[in-house]
């Protein structure tokens, strides 16, 4: 993972934070509140620096939790194929 920026590392910081407490990451909604940023555009950039620091990972298409903390990520062994099978997010039901 490159080197993230002050800022970077503190959404990074909340994001992990956020996601131990509730099982799912924020919202682009959730950051831009937490750090007072005037629009939802300025937490989306950082969303996109981190993304192209490797700290987080898309998952998909665009929607409003559509990426994961890199280091939430793990893969299992496949009995079926020849490989490994990326488990991405438990969800919880509820």
């Amino acid at each position: 993972m490159k080197l993230l920026t002050k800022k970077q590392a503190a959404v990074l910081e909340f994001i992990n934070k956020f996601y131990a407490r509730h099982g799912y990451v924020p919202t682009v909604r959730d950051i831009q509140f937490e750090f007072k940023f005037a629009s939802s555009n300025a937490a989306a950039s950082h969303l996109e620096g981190l993304e192209r620091k490797g700290a987080i990972t898309r998952i998909g298409p665009p929607a409003a939790r559509n990426y994961l903390p890199t280091e939430q990520r793990s893969s299992i062994a496949c009995p079926h194929c020849a490989g490994e099978i990326e488990v991405v997010e438990k969800i919880k039901h509820g």
